[in-house]
């Protein structure tokens, strides 16, 4: 899935197109679990279910505490999240982080008994 943006992001140097980018998607994300996420949206066309990155329209970064909300993005906005959609993140960064312990276990990479983490970190 990918984001169709409501306003192109076009980029001109001296009044000439270089790049017109119609698209957005999360190209990356670092999960610092249970206190925060990292998220890189890059800019591109989608075609298809395929995502070509423009060279030279920069990503956005978005910083969020899945404790409290609290964002900003490195494109100068900021707010706090909530409700249904603040909740499913925080879901599924729980899922993701109970997931990966138990991958590792199952692939001999650490070597225990895994125990849930649950909503309670929040």
């Amino acid at each position: 899935m990918s984001i169709t943006l409501t306003n192109p992001a076009v980029l001109s140097i001296n009044n000439a197109v270089v790049e017109t980018n119609a698209n957005a998607t999360l190209f990356y994300m670092e999960l610092n679990f249970p206190s925060s996420v990292r998220l890189f949206f890059g800019y591109g066309v989608t075609t298809g279910s395929v995502f070509a990155q423009g060279t030279h329209v920069p990503k956005v970064i978005v910083t969020l505490s899945l404790i409290t909300g609290v964002w900003t993005s490195d494109n100068g906005l900021s707010g706090t999240a909530s409700g249904a959609g603040f909740t499913a993140l925080q879901t599924d960064a729980l899922a993701l982080a109970n997931d990966a312990e138990s991958f590792a276990i199952g692939i001999g990479a650490t070597v225990g008994t895994a125990v849930a983490w649950t909503t309670a970190v929040y």
